[in-house]
């Protein structure tokens, strides 16, 4: 939340998303800046104009969702260089950069009121076009990823922990992200993926906020009000108010 917020915070200042400004913003965070991670890197440094020469995690995709606040779908080009850019302060490897993509085309397409289908061939046209700006170095791409795992799971529902865990435990690039685009489209419930997620184990924390983001936007109705009146009581922050002015930069 508060790098998605930084992001946010960015986007407004220039009605545009640049990795410097991204950078200035994500230098006062506080959460999840610890040895071994990413952010570690970016604040040591504190250097808001940074470019990381590389870096597969999931950190850049788990800020990228005002990117598809601000962009329709039918402006993929743009989704994937403000996903670039929102990324490569602290990840520049071509997993994380798509997987960035692959989820703000997801979020802009449910926003579009596109089916779950259409979201999915939104979300993997973003990580395709997202591959040419950094070499592979990973085993597989996360298209190739997404298209197996959700091609899997659309047909195997219900879904279940158990057998998520089992073939698609969130621990590397190629499960995290492409796992929780999959598990958003196929419940079609912000509530039911955060519930799943967590009872997968793994990264569950990261397949649950950015597939619940990607829920959210797909099916408002699903978003438990009393879990969001909880976590906003505890962090303090305006989500509501961020989200509408991200709205009014929607193009």
């Amino acid at each position: 939340t508060e790098q998605t917020l930084a992001v946010t915070r960015a986007a407004l200042k220039e009605n545009s998303i640049s990795h410097s400004v991204v950078g200035q913003e994500l230098l006062t965070c506080v959460k999840s800046v610890h040895p071994g991670v990413s952010m570690w890197a970016f604040v040591q440094a504190s250097d808001p104009t940074r470019i990381a020469a590389d870096g597969d995690g999931c950190g850049a995709a788990m800020r990228a969702a005002p990117v598809g606040v601000i962009h329709r779908s039918s402006h993929i080009d743009k989704i994937v260089r403000d996903a670039y850019e929102c990324s490569i302060p602290t990840h520049g490897g071509q997993s994380a950069i798509c997987a960035a993509a692959a989820l703000a085309a997801a979020v802009s397409a449910s926003l579009d009121g596109y089916s779950r289908d259409e979201v999915f061939a939104s979300a993997v046209a973003a990580a395709k076009e997202a591959e040419a700006l950094r070499p592979q170095t990973r085993p597989c791409t996360i298209a190739a990823s997404l298209a197996t795992i959700y091609a899997d799971l659309a047909n195997r529902l219900p879904v279940t922990p158990e057998y998520i865990a089992t073939h698609y435990f969130p621990i590397t690039p190629e499960t995290i992200v492409p796992l929780a685009i999959s598990l958003a489209l196929v419940t079609e419930s912000a509530e039911n993926t955060a519930l799943i997620a967590a009872n997968v184990g793994g990264d569950a924390d990261s397949v649950a906020s950015m597939g619940g983001a990607i829920a959210g936007a797909l099916r408002p109705n699903t978003i438990n009000d009393e879990w969001f009146e909880i976590v906003s009581s505890v962090n303090s922050d305006d989500v509501v108010a961020a989200a509408v002015s991200l709205v009014n930069l929607r193009q």
